[in-house]
């Protein structure tokens, strides 16, 4: 049996009684003749016990429990141009896709984020819970997306070792929980550089193990060009190129870090998943305090009868206002037993005050003050605890991202809002709906920006070729894309790509990233 105190602060009232204690016993001592021990030691008690009792002891078991945490899953998948080979049927690739998305199907309870990756990779899709957009996102990985030439499974782990960490940063700075996370890589093992041991390491010490799906056989197979007709991959001699998986490298990945390697069989999805679910298997406890017997009552009745007993003996005046405060104090612990809380100005609540924000928010974006909308949607989003209140922030934040051409930061918002779970299930419904609309929304119009750019890119270096001997620089006029305005016409057209590029707009952006990086190591043409 353990004891506690429901209103611990109460006993700091303890000081000011010892205080008047100590001036009770020096009267008593030097001016005995003025006042009587009794009454002053029944008056010492009578606010001992009252102030005990308004501290509310309780008896009772400290119970411990054990709450799962949720889990993350880092479906890192390669996308090189090797994995277009069809020595797994149908391809690499789409059986990769496949075994993915069997995953996600698999495991129930866990956010996902998916990392495309060849030479390097990148975060395509944030951690969430949405199984409908993780499945989206696989479909667009299809062979169309092959187009990166090497590999390198020890940049691309780097990268999102870092990616991984900054995801744990941003929630622990949100005061979230940060669950276990997990990573699997689905590749043909073909990697053009050596693997990083101390990399291993890193994963090993922050506890995350790396889980290797195999996706190709070791005979291996001819790599193949996607255009209306798969045509055969030929190297620099014109010979036609044959891929070999290699599960060395992916097999050392997963001793490393605590993993598995699994062939390349669909069937083995369930074992994965289930070897997944239990490298999850953690929580962290928690504890209750069951209460079984409370004091107050008696320690009431004690002060009363203290003061009683004064009463019969004593003054009778003294010892009535000393009896009107017990009993008050006697009805304000009885209906207000957990009133030592800080009082607040309803202005000042912070529920009033997310309300408050959101609204202004509301009124601003329509005055086109869309920056200081923003602002108010994220205070509102984080001083709430209600969970509607909070999914509609972060919504109506999404939105704002959106309208402000910054897709990458809208999907981030959306992701955050369709993890907060409303309690209102229609509600919860009609935003998700809303919230997966406006995800692929988001992502197109990022594909779209990236081809526009892209298209301007090349114009300019067109018009810099022909004008190459008057200028000084020989490379051509250079300009910042990245941070150019768009003009409205520009935005226009970009909401005219969205609407015509699905698959293949991911393709054309794995190619320009290859080609920005510029880098081939082994110089192999896959």
């Amino acid at each position: 049996m353990l004891l506690q105190f429901e209103n611990l602060m109460v006993l700091w009232a303890l000081l000011p009684l010892l205080a008047w204690i100590g001036f009770q016993a020096a009267i008593r001592i030097y001016w005995p003749e003025s006042a009587s021990w009794r009454r002053a030691i029944l008056s010492s008690l009578a606010f001992l016990f009252l102030i005990l009792a308004l501290a509310r002891p309780q008896l009772g078991r400290q119970m411990m429990q054990k709450r799962a945490l949720k889990g993350n899953l880092f479906i890192a998948l390669d996308v090189s141009k090797s994995m277009n080979a069809a020595d797994v049927l149908p391809s690499r690739i789409e059986f990769a896709v496949a075994y993915a998305g069997k995953l996600v199907k698999k495991l129930s309870g866990i956010k996902f984020a998916l990392f495309p990756f060849a030479e390097t990779g990148y975060v395509m899709m944030p951690l969430t819970t949405d199984t409908h957009v993780a499945e989206e996102m696989l479909a667009v990985l299809g062979p169309g997306v092959t187009t990166a030439r090497s590999t390198n499974l020890s940049a691309s782990l780097e990268a999102l070792f870092t990616a991984i960490k900054k995801m744990e940063s941003t929630a622990i700075e949100r005061g979230e929980d940060w669950a276990p996370s997990q990573v699997i890589v689905l590749s043909d093992g073909e990697s053009h550089a050596a693997l990083s041991s101390s990399l291993m390491g890193y994963y090993r010490a922050e506890r995350i193990p790396i889980f290797t799906v195999l996706t190709g056989t070791q005979a291996g197979g001819q790599i193949s060009i996607e255009e209306e007709n798969p045509q055969p991959f030929r190297g620099g001699g014109g010979q036609r190129v044959l891929t070999k998986a290699d599960p060395k490298m992916l097999d050392e990945i997963s001793r490393a870090t605590g993993g598995e390697l699994f062939p390349p069989e669909l069937s083995t999805a369930d074992r994965a998943a289930q070897k997944i679910m239990q490298a999850m298997a953690m929580g962290r406890l928690t504890a209750t305090f069951k209460v079984e017997r409370e004091f107050y009552p008696v320690l009431l009745l004690l002060a009363l009868a203290c003061l009683t007993l004064d009463l019969l003996l004593g003054r009778w005046s003294s010892a009535l206002r000393k009896t009107s405060l017990v009993a008050s104090a006697l009805l304000f612990t009885l209906f207000t037993p957990s009133a030592f809380g800080e009082s607040r100005n309803p202005s000042e609540d912070p529920e009033h005050r997310a309300v408050d924000a959101y609204n202004q928010a509301l009124k601003i974006m329509n005055g086109n003050d869309t920056k200081k909308a923003m602002e108010l949607f994220q205070e509102s989003a984080t001083i709430t605890k209600d969970k509607t209140q909070k999914k509609k922030a972060l919504l109506a934040l999404g939105n704002a991202y959106l309208k402000m051409m910054e897709p990458a930061q809208a999907v981030q918002s959306y992701q955050l809002a369709h993890d907060a779970k409303a309690p209102n299930q229609k509600f919860e419904d009609e935003a998700n709906k809303r919230i997966s609309e406006n995800i692929a929304l988001a992502v197109e119009m990022q594909a779209a920006m990236m081809q526009m750019a892209k298209e301007e890119q090349e114009k300019q270096k067109k018009q810099g070729e022909g004008q190459g001997k008057d200028k000084k620089d020989p490379q051509g006029p250079q300009r910042d894309y990245d941070n150019q305005p768009f003009s409205q016409t520009e935005k226009e057209k970009m909401f005219d790509l969205m609407g015509t590029e699905d698959q293949g707009i991911q393709g054309r952006l794995m190619q320009e990233k290859a080609k920005k990086e510029g880098k081939d190591a082994s110089g192999k043409p896959w």
